[in-house]
């Protein structure tokens, strides 16, 4: 029993009559400056449940409200941007105080890059790219039985390229590879 104020009965609190606190509100801060256009997934470890956000608060801030008690994995996505996963503990802090993960997204460098030569018949067709900046040069010759040429992984930059088959004319022209949202993979 806990009393506030002795010798006045009505000011007598019990502990068993206080709520304890269940959940905890989650700030993420995402970004040197908050990015925006965020999904965060919040899952807890043992029941699996899910929460996602993808909105900032008044303040910029990713806010999940009222979390109950336990441990979850994190997942932020964000085109054009490496998915960042973690884990975090939700638990009752000092004066209420909130759970603040604070981390930076990394933007993506590379991205594929196909080509598609027409009809399947058109195999055995080399292709060529050629980084403007750099000079390196990557080749791929062969294809699917779609006409596809993939190639995995590229730099983001601009890429001259070079189509040849035998007896057909050389094909050329150049490419820029960067980040499509929705695309990057």
């Amino acid at each position: 029993m806990l009393i506030v104020n002795p010798g006045n009965l009505a000011d007598e609190v019990y502990l068993s009559d206080m709520v304890a606190l269940t959940g905890n509100n989650v700030f993420f801060y995402v970004g040197q400056i908050q990015e925006e256009d965020c999904t965060i997934l919040l899952t807890n470890t043992v029941t699996y449940q899910e929460m996602v956000i993808t909105a900032t608060d008044y303040n910029d801030n990713y806010v999940f409200e009222n979390v109950p008690y336990g441990t979850y994995n994190y997942v932020i996505t964000k085109d054009c941007f490496k998915t960042v996963t973690g884990k975090v503990t939700v638990n009752c802090q000092l004066n209420n105080a909130p759970i603040n993960v604070s981390l930076n997204v990394v933007p993506l460098t590379t991205n594929n890059l196909l080509f598609y030569i027409g009809y399947p018949q058109n195999t055995n067709c080399k292709i060529t790219l050629t980084n403007t900046i750099t000079n390196v040069k990557v080749s791929l010759t062969g294809t699917n039985s779609l006409g596809e040429y993939k190639f995995s992984n590229l730099p983001f930059g601009t890429y001259d390229y070079s189509i040849t088959k035998n007896c057909f004319e050389e094909v050329i022209g150049y490419v820029d590879v960067d980040c499509q949202p929705r695309q990057c993979s």
